[in-house]
């Protein structure tokens, strides 16, 4: 809302419409060719159809313009962002883009009223551009904009008076000064005027609001540091306790191996015994099926009984896991010792039951054999 500095360069539309205005002597004409100029850039020279023979007339000016502007902005102290572009030669055609392609690091526009945004889209934006020093001055009339930044929408700032955005110098308190020619005292000696108690109680009220505020900002200040600490530690026990879980979890999940382990050699065990409670009272008879069917003329040799077998092989394969057992008989006929391999097989008291036999040397000697089977 301040004017910071104020420089002056030689080069003008003036130049431009004076050049222009002694081929067409006129200044009316002169500006309507300006106002009709185009300028294209580099990159969009193809575009121009037809030549104007006027940009010689324009474009070294604007050049020396746009070159004492880059020339500011290198040597300006503080960083420039934005430059707009207002006066006469504003109305040329793309002298916008002309000035932003040769500031590229600072965005160029062209100046417009602050209410330029309500017009609708049917209206020429140049009717407002080429009258911008009118309506500036328009607008500065009716108190409208600021002096010095016309276009710039008044706030509650620019309002004030001016008496209260008085400077003051050294020595002097031109403050007191406007005040007391307003009506206002401030001598301490006589009774209050009315004015004077206004503004002993406004300024009371400004201060108590003020304290008020105050306290209650040192309150919630407060109660936000201390909201803050707590999260804080509970974070901080949120993430103790995560830690422990996931510990505990490691040790569950170990627990449930070992677990898993015990169980299946449990398992085990406990098949193990009912196989073997299970041939502990299957021997007894098996043994004395055996006697039963044992004919006369085949005495028993030796009777051995394998260990359980989970996958033995068997003719009839629906049947899982057994016992092998092999009977050793002597005979001196061998049709006893078939009649005895038959009653075996043909009673279920073996299972693939076969007979091995082995040839004597002497009609005198006894027939070995070995008869073998699955206990069923």
């Amino acid at each position: 809302q301040k004017i910071y500095d104020i420089k002056t360069i030689e080069f003008g539309t003036k130049e431009i419409l004076s050049k222009i205005k002694a081929k067409e002597n006129s200044y009316a004409k002169a500006y309507e060719i300006c106002k009709n100029s185009t300028i294209y850039t580099n990159d969009g020279k193809e575009l121009q159809y037809e030549e104007n023979s006027y940009l010689d007339d324009i474009m070294p000016t604007l050049y020396n313009i746009v070159g004492r502007v880059k020339k500011i902005l290198n040597d300006s102290v503080k960083k420039i962002d934005k430059i707009y572009i207002t006066g006469t030669a504003s109305v040329i055609n793309n002298i916008d883009i002309y000035f932003q392609d040769y500031l590229e690091d600072v965005k160029c526009e062209i100046l417009k009223p602050y209410f330029i945004k309500n017009i609708g889209a049917d209206v020429n934006m140049k009717d407002y551009i080429e009258v911008n020093s009118a309506l500036a001055l328009a607008l500065q009339g009716l108190d409208c904009g600021l002096k010095g930044i016309n276009f710039k929408k008044e706030t509650v700032t620019d309002k004030l008076p001016e008496w209260m955005n008085v400077t003051v110098s050294p020595g002097e308190n031109r403050i007191i000064h406007k005040l007391e020619e307003k009506g206002f005292s401030f001598s301490l000696k006589g009774e209050l005027k009315p004015t004077e108690k206004s503004m002993i109680s406004g300024a009371v009220a400004v201060v108590m609001l003020i304290a008020i505020y105050s306290g209650i900002t040192l309150v919630l200040h407060d109660q936000m540091v201390k909201k803050r600490e707590e999260v804080a530690l509970q974070d901080t026990v949120v993430t103790q306790q995560a830690a422990e879980i996931k510990a505990d979890t490691t040790k569950v999940d170990e627990k449930t191996g070992e677990y898993t382990e015990l169980i299946q050699e449990l398992e085990d065990v406990a098949n193990e015994n009912n196989v073997n409670k299970t041939l502990k009272y299957s021997i007894p008879t098996l043994l004395s099926q055996i006697m039963s069917v044992t004919p006369t003329g085949v005495q028993l040799k030796q009777i051995s009984i394998d260990k359980w077998e989970d996958n033995i092989t068997r003719k009839d394969q629906t049947k899982e896991g057994g016992c092998k057992v092999t009977i050793e008989v002597e005979s001196y006929d061998y049709d006893q010792i078939g009649i005895f391999a038959a009653k075996l097989k043909a009673d279920g008291i073996l299972e693939d039951a076969d007979t091995n036999r082995s040839e004597r040397e002497s009609p005198s000697d006894p027939i070995t054999a070995q008869i073998g089977g699955i206990i069923p």
